[in-house]
């Protein structure tokens, strides 16, 4: 606590922390009052963490606060994992305090001294609060802890943004005057008021709109609680800052994930899940290729093992995977890792766009695949590269399923211990670049200026059925071998993506596999479509559950439906 800090509060009791601890195993702390970062503390306690969650640990004959005695709060703990990461920050580094951020890795305490460090511009403030009790606590007093901004924005379309704040007023917090900036607009005033209001040492969130005609790929923006209940807040000079872009010059973003599988591999079904569960909840943004070189048989495909041996334990058995080949997010290719690696990797747009397109090629059997590669702003110094794959839907197979009598995987619970499989995303070729074609992207791009590098004659590999086939480009940061964007086109353009076969006995609907010559989609509860005629929806039972057309969208239940037009159908997945 500062010397303004003493001064605000003297006379005060410290009656507890809160620690807000992150990854890890639940573990023994000492919470430590010192006013010298090389001497030994004035007071210590010992408390108990739990990770993941905000802890709160009473002090019990902690001494009270005298104006002019500034002190450091903090605590310390023994690392028992590598791995883990129990140091909760709030991640606002744009608006890190620098009496709030210090963190020591030191060994041993004796070198606590002289190892302090402020990691706040990278990480933010260390997330630590601090109870208090006594007669000089401001009536109003909201601190703000983070700006929650959206992925990106339009120039000149409303956004809206989150602000978090503690209440550290003694009374609930009904509502709050947050004043505004984004970017170099005029500053804006707004009174946000709560259904349910925010109680004492409760956490609250207002939620705001704005609009603003600037287009940034890092768009500042800026906030501050000016008054709490209609009178001034305490921490008025509190502000927190964040940016997001928000621009007309941004390019949708796809991450790819290949994954390294088996049909002899018993527990592989596990990642047939995990990639269904993503395609099913984020669409067309997430690539799955599955790469079955875990089996010497007829999907084996020799192009992918210079890249699996490149990345070693990332691919040390199946099923395994890497997510834009980034080796710092998970190779699990379980359910909830992945879609979180997804999360984790995925933003809503990117400054670099790459489409791909292709025309026959003189030599059978292949394609002269292009890809187009633009840049939101003017860039130089660039290494990126494209390089090329070529995947396979509805390839029928066996697979062996160790989760037969298993309830570790209820999705293959019960549907024997071989199952026949139509498998999606199936690896048929990699361009020998795997790593990216050297020369395809210059070092130097002009926004908005296509660069585009055609190969002639790539072969399809492995391919059986041609219409079932699908052409990848992936733009690759030769620096780090990070996919930075990637874009897939189907060989045959009226087919829409498929899913693992699904029995459609009594359902009226004659085939999934059977796509439409138009496209549907779903969001916020309604199916949609763009294209030429009606098409009835079902629901995978077989109970019809409406029409829709170009016209009209139908609102329907969260869940699986079929979509169907004179005997074409398709599948499509409405999330809750």
């Amino acid at each position: 606590m500062t010397e303004a800090d003493t001064e605000q509060f003297d006379g005060c009791d410290i009656t507890g922390v809160s620690i807000g601890f992150g990854t890890g195993r639940n573990k023994e702390v000492t919470v430590f009052l010192t006013d010298d970062l090389s001497q030994p503390p004035f007071f210590e306690q010992k408390g108990r963490v739990r990770a993941g969650q905000w802890c709160d640990i009473d002090l019990t004959g902690a001494p009270g606060i005298e104006k002019g005695k500034p002190f450091y709060v903090g605590y310390r703990y023994n690392a028992q994992n590598s791995s883990a990461m129990p140091i909760g920050c709030d991640i606002n580094t744009a608006g890190y305090t620098p009496t709030a951020d210090l963190i020591s890795l030191a060994d041993t305490e004796e070198g606590l001294s002289e190892n302090w460090n402020h990691y706040g511009p990278s990480n933010g403030n260390v997330c630590l609060r601090i109870f208090l009790k006594g007669d000089r606590l401001p009536e109003s007093n909201c601190i703000p802890l983070e700006l929650k901004l959206p992925d990106s924005a339009t120039p000149g379309k409303e956004f809206r943004f989150g602000l978090s704040f503690t209440n550290a007023s003694p009374k609930e917090v009904g509502e709050i005057e947050v004043e505004y900036q984004v970017g170099n607009d005029d500053m804006a005033t707004t009174v946000y008021r709560f259904d349910t209001p925010v109680a004492p040492n409760g956490r609250g969130v207002a939620e705001l709109t704005a609009t603003t005609m600037q287009d940034d790929f890092s768009l500042p923006v800026t906030a501050r609680i000016t008054r709490v209940n209609g009178n001034d807040n305490a921490n008025a000079d509190r502000t927190v800052t964040s940016s997001f872009p928000c621009t007309n010059g941004l390019f949708m973003r796809k991450v790819v994930s290949e994954k390294l599988t088996g049909q002899h591999c018993g527990y592989c079904p596990r990642g047939i899940v995990a990639f269904d569960y993503v395609r099913e909840t984020v669409g067309d943004r997430f690539i799955g290729i599955e790469v079955h070189n875990y089996d010497s048989n007829n999907l084996y495909v020799p192009d992918y093992e210079n890249m699996l041996s490149h990345f070693g334990r990332a691919y040390s058995g199946a099923p395994s995977l890497t997510v834009n080949r980034n080796t710092e997010l998970t190779t699990s290719a379980d359910k909830s890792p992945l879609y979180n690696a997804f999360r984790q990797e995925y933003t809503e747009a990117s400054q670099y766009g790459i489409n791909v397109c292709f025309e026959e090629s003189a030599t059978a059997g292949c394609l002269d695949v292009t890809a187009s590669v633009t840049s939101a702003y003017d860039a130089s110094g660039l290494d990126y590269a494209v390089t090329f794959a070529v995947t396979e839907d509805h390839v029928k197979g066996q697979q062996y399923n160790n989760y037969n009598t298993n309830v570790g995987l209820p999705e293959w619970n019960g549907l024997g211990t071989i199952v026949n499989w139509y498998y999606d995303g199936v690896a048929r070729s990699l361009h020998e670049n795997w790593d990216g074609i050297p020369g395809s992207v210059p070092t130097d791009m002009k926004a908005g200026v296509p660069y585009k590098h055609t190969v002639t004659g790539y072969s399809l590999g492995k391919t059986s059925d041609k219409m079932m086939a699908n052409v990848v480009a992936m733009l690759i940061d030769r620096k780090t071998g990070i996919i930075v964007n990637a874009d897939m086109v189907h060989i045959d353009p009226a087919r829409g993506y498929s899913y693992p076969e699904w029995d459609p006995s009594g359902s009226g609907v004659e085939s999934v596999y059977n796509p439409l010559p138009f496209i549907v989609s779903a969001r916020d509860g309604e199916i949609s479509l763009r294209g030429e005629g009606a098409a009835e929806v079902y629901s995978v039972s077989g109970v019809y559950s409406g029409t829709v057309s170009s016209a009209n969208s139908l609102r329907v239940a969260p869940g699986f439906y079929i979509i169907s037009l004179g005997g074409r159908s398709q599948k499509l997945y409405v999330k809750p």
